[in-house]
């Protein structure tokens, strides 16, 4: 039997437990997703995926994992990426109304990520952000200025958090804040882990608007976190319409709809 010292600084034993919370806590999980959350190669990420499958942990399905308590049945006509091409659509219809010199804000996360890659490379403005793989991203950009958070790294999200981040964010303005959740619904945006919430927060009020970048399963999805309520300079750009209570509730607090791929559905 393994020491229990040994477990806990064991870094693959601990990839391997945050991998099976990730999987519980989404239902579905990209290899490519799980390599850049835990910045290992998608090697590394399907040795640890087919452990934690002989383990009855998740189950493994082609492009990524899902989570154990799926049937096989269910299993075989699940898309192998269900969220990949969401993302993307949701992405570019975000960066078309990006403008040539905006200042704007970019949160980490995968659907955010998306969006930095689709800048246009005419895209001349500054970026501002506290997650290193967006940060990584922009190295590619010679035309962008860059401003990274500093503060401790968290490295479950790739991102710098802390009183330092929060302070380096406070003397910073920017137009627009591009931002994911975990969970949205008619009240407001969720996050999974506490952490990250002041740092959230804090490039959400430099922000003189704030675009929701999300995909329609975080309609579906609880999280335990609250970041924020809706208001007036708030958008959603998302794959699917939100429906019934959501819907009305966020039509009566003024946010902006918007369908990747279809027209804008107003909220007024």
């Amino acid at each position: 039997m393994s020491d229990p010292l040994t477990f806990e600084l064991n870094p693959m034993l601990n990839r391997q437990k945050a991998i099976v919370a990730e999987v519980e806590s989404s239902g579905f999980v990209t290899i490519r997703d799980l390599a850049s959350l835990f910045d290992v190669s998608e090697m590394s990420i399907r040795r640890d995926a087919e452990v934690l499958a002989q383990q009855g942990l998740v189950r493994r399905i082609r492009g990524g994992l899902i989570r154990a308590d799926v049937s096989a049945q269910d299993a075989e006509t699940t898309p192998a990426v269900p969220n990949e091409g969401w993302k993307k659509a949701i992405a570019q219809r975000a960066a078309a109304d990006v403008g040539g010199g905006d200042v704007i804000v970019i949160d980490a996360g995968s659907t955010c990520y998306e969006f930095a890659q689709a800048l246009p490379m005419t895209f001349h403005g500054t970026v501002i952000s506290h997650s290193l793989p967006i940060l990584n991203a922009m190295l590619d950009r010679p035309l962008v200025t860059t401003i990274g958070l500093g503060g401790e790294l968290f490295r479950r999200s790739q991102a710098f958090v802390g009183s330092s981040a929060i302070r380096a964010a406070g003397d910073l303005r920017a137009s627009v804040c591009y931002m994911g959740a975990a969970a949205i619904d008619g009240h407001g945006i969720y996050s999974r882990m506490d952490t990250e919430k002041e740092v959230k927060r804090a490039l959400m009020k430099i922000s003189r608007r704030i675009v929701m970048l999300v995909d329609h399963t975080k309609f579906e999805v609880a999280a335990p976190v609250f970041l924020s309520g809706w208001g007036d300079g708030f958008t959603i750009i998302t794959d699917q319409p939100p429906v019934g209570d959501n819907l009305s509730m966020l039509k009566s607090a003024g946010v902006h709809v918007v369908v990747a791929g279809d027209e804008p559905v107003s909220a007024n």
